[in-house]
């Protein structure tokens, strides 16, 4: 399931162990927080991070993070690998990165 950024996304899961592409719709979302951060370097652009929290409790709750890049040149994309119990999150390109995690701490902070 591909959304694009003005979408709202569902919240999905995994079970411990599956490494299926068939993750389960757990619940409605709705945005907490979104923070930008600029960047420039080897490449320009803006670092965004969406965070979007679930709209039901218990089993059903949770949160979204949507990371992602606004390339003005050069920029490397944020990827991810599917493992097993996880995700690996992969920030290429180091002022990509630092504003991405800056954007990452700040949506999270945000949210809290």
């Amino acid at each position: 399931m591909h959304n694009t950024p003005t979408d709202t996304p569902p919240l999905l899961g995994r079970s411990s162990g599956e490494m299926t592409d068939l993750e389960a719709p757990r619940a409605e979302t709705s945005l907490t927080s979104e923070v930008a951060v600029p960047y420039t370097g080897g490449a320009m652009g803006t670092a965004r991070v969406a965070l979007f929290r679930s709209t039901d409790t218990a089993g059903h709750g949770g949160a979204v993070l949507r990371i992602t890049t606004d390339d003005n040149g050069s920029s490397f994309s944020p990827t991810c690998l599917k493992i097993a119990d996880g995700v690996e999150l992969h920030l290429a390109g180091e002022a990509e990165c630092l504003a991405l995690l800056r954007a990452v701490v700040g949506a999270i902070t945000a949210a809290q």
